[in-house]
Parts: C-alpha cells; sequence; structure tokens
C-alpha cells in the first residue's frame, strides 16, 4: 500500500484545486485525482486535455457542464465521462460551494486553454 500526501489547495479566482494523487505525489501512478472546489456562481476556465480522459463526480452542490457547447445540468449520483481533447468547462448553477471529486486517466495532464 502506498500513502499520498496530497498537494496543499491551490486557489484560483473560481474556487480551489487540491491534487490527491498525481505522478507528483505517487511515483508512477498513472492517474490524477483531484477534489475541486467552485464558489456559487462560478466557473473554472474552458479548457481541454487533449492527452487524458477525466470524470467529473459531483460531490455537494449544483453544477452545470459545458461539453463542446452542449451544457448539462449534472446530479450526484451522475458522474460525467469526458473524452480526451473535449472542450469543457464547469460552472457552480447554487448558492452554495460545489465540491466535486475529478479523475483523470494520466499522471501528468497537458491542460489547453479553449476560448470562448
Amino acid at each position: 500500500m502506498k500513502l499520498s500526501h496530497p498537494a496543499d489547495p491551490i486557489r484560483e479566482p473560481w474556487g480551489t484545486m487540491t491534487w490527491l494523487v498525481e505522478d507528483a505525489t505517487v511515483a508512477d501512478a498513472g492517474l490524477s485525482l483531484m477534489r475541486m472546489t467552485l464558489d456559487p456562481g462560478a466557473t473554472s476556465p474552458r479548457h481541454s486535455h487533449p492527452d487524458c480522459n477525466e470524470v467529473i463526480t459531483l460531490l455537494e452542490g449544483q453544477i452545470e457542464v459545458d461539453l463542446d457547447g452542449t451544457v448539462s445540468a449534472v446530479r450526484s449520483d451522475q458522474p460525467v465521462f469526458i473524452r480526451a481533447g473535449t472542450a469543457h468547462h464547469i460552472t457552480n448553477s447554487g448558492d452554495q460551494e460545489a465540491v466535486l471529486l475529478i479523475c483523470y486517466s494520466s499522471g501528468t495532464r497537458i491542460y489547453e486553454a479553449v476560448p470562448g
């Protein structure tokens, strides 16, 4: 068994990211796991990951996910699968902080900002 030592939370204008597992915290993990918070009404930047798939799971709050221009409300029992290269962003559509668990199919991810 290998216990991970999560990184310190990173504060962004829209919320926080805490990397729980990635190659930087567990050598050769081969995947990434992040806890993300979104402030009420906030939206994460539109981006894609050309090198990995992503799964978003809502733990608390209300969110909408935009996948290549198609917006869907997401429930906590409804994981969202995002194929590598798909432009996306997340909006907190509620009046309380949203908490998400996000998993990537790579221990290191390429982040590409997408205009729009």
